[in-house]
This record gives structure tokens, C-alpha cells and sequence, in this order.
């Protein structure tokens, strides 16, 4: 953008508007940011705007490998390609990230909320981008907003952490799951779904139905 010269331009207020309508298509995926944005559009508004950034990676590329503390924490998303993340030696199964409505994957939430080890290596299969969301940048962003909803979610996140290591599921790789939405339950009132979310949350609903009819 800085080589952009008619975005030079380009007043502060509409560049914001311009960086919410670029980006939160693609992180309001994560039902925490679509949920985030609903009690406080102008903190995320500013997350978008401040904390947000499309990096381009070439075919064959590494991410970040397995033990990398990184030196510049940042939370990814899938933005254009394929993208492979791999625990090696653990006996898992080769992740697959790409740009996903349907099953909404992402990278390193936790940077977030804590100190983070990378657990896997992550390389582009294809060219690539991700949207990264900048740790420190994100904390920036949204802490004088008088909003407890981050507060509780950080501390449910980092409790599910805990758990997580004690039953070695921990990974980088985040997505929409019960784990996730328990913790929006406890952290907004009414928690907004993904529709993927939705649609097994429907399917659940109708086989408890019939099984109790029957």
C-alpha cells in the first residue's frame, strides 16, 4: 500500500472503512472475530485497520517450523492458494489450508491471547497469501475499549491450552469447533455462528427431535 501513491491520499477514516471491507470477509470466519465485531464494530474496525496485513508467500515457501518462537507474533488466515501444515514425527496427518467458507481453518490464535512455541511446520504447496493479524498490534486495537468479551475469551482460551496439553491435542491449527463456541458462550450472550456451524448445529437439533419423538 505505501507504493500505492493515490492511497496517499486517501483520508484516515475512509482507509479504515476501506481495510474493514478488505479484510473481515475473510477473518469473520473465525466466529470469534464475527462475534467480536458485533458488540464493538469499531474495535474491530480498528483491528483490520491496524493490526491486519495480506503476506504473500511463493510455491515452496516455509511459514514457520516446528519449536520457531516467533519473533513477530501474528495469527494467520488462508487468503489465496494451498497451504500444508504437518506435526512430523507425531503421527498426524498432514493439515490442508486453503481459503474456505465452509470449513473455516486458521493458524497461531494463540499468539493472541500468550507466549506461543510453534508445534508444526507450515509451507506454501502452491503461491500463496495469508492474512496475518498482528499480536501486538491486535492488543492495541482493542484494549481501551471498555469490553469484558476479550477478557473472558482470552482466559477461557488460555484454560483450554492447559487442558489441551494435558491430552497432547495441542496444535496451531484453530477452527470452528465445540471447543470455540463454548468459550463464545460463556464470553457473549447469543454468540453468533458461522453457517457451517449452523447447519450441524440444525442437523444435531433435528436427529435429537426425531430420536425423541420416536
Amino acid at each position: 500500500e505505501q507504493s500505492i501513491e493515490m492511497l496517499q491520499l486517501v483520508s484516515g477514516t475512509l482507509l479504515a472503512d476501506m481495510h474493514f471491507e478488505m479484510y473481515m470477509p475473510y477473518v469473520q470466519r473465525l466466529d470469534l472475530f464475527k462475534n467480536y465485531a458485533h458488540v464493538n464494530p469499531t474495535g474491530m474496525q480498528k483491528v483490520c485497520h491496524t493490526a491486519t496485513a495480506i503476506v504473500e508467500f511463493m510455491q515452496g515457501d516455509v511459514v514457520f517450523t516446528k519449536y520457531d518462537v516467533p519473533q513477530v507474533p501474528r495469527m494467520m488466515l488462508p487468503h489465496r492458494g494451498t497451504l500444508a501444515y504437518n506435526m512430523e514425527e507425531l503421527d498426524t496427518e498432514e493439515v490442508t489450508l486453503e481459503n474456505n467458507e465452509e470449513n473455516a481453518m486458521w493458524a497461531c490464535e494463540a499468539v493472541l491471547w500468550t507466549t506461543w512455541v510453534h508445534l508444526g511446520t507450515m509451507r506454501a504447496v502452491t503461491n500463496s497469501s495469508l492474512i496475518m493479524v498482528d499480536a501486538a498490534g491486535f492488543r492495541r486495537a482493542t484494549h481501551n475499549f471498555p469490553s469484558d468479551h476479550l477478557r473472558i475469551y482470552s482466559k477461557l482460551f488460555v484454560q483450554s491450552l492447559n487442558e489441551d496439553v494435558s491430552s497432547q491435542h495441542l496444535s496451531d491449527i484453530c477452527s470452528n469447533d465445540d471447543s470455540l463456541f463454548n468459550r463464545l458462550q460463556k464470553a457473549f450472550v447469543n454468540p453468533r455462528m458461522s453457517d457451517a456451524r449452523k447447519s450441524r448445529a440444525t442437523v444435531r437439533k433435528s436427529v435429537a427431535q426425531v430420536a425423541f419423538q420416536w
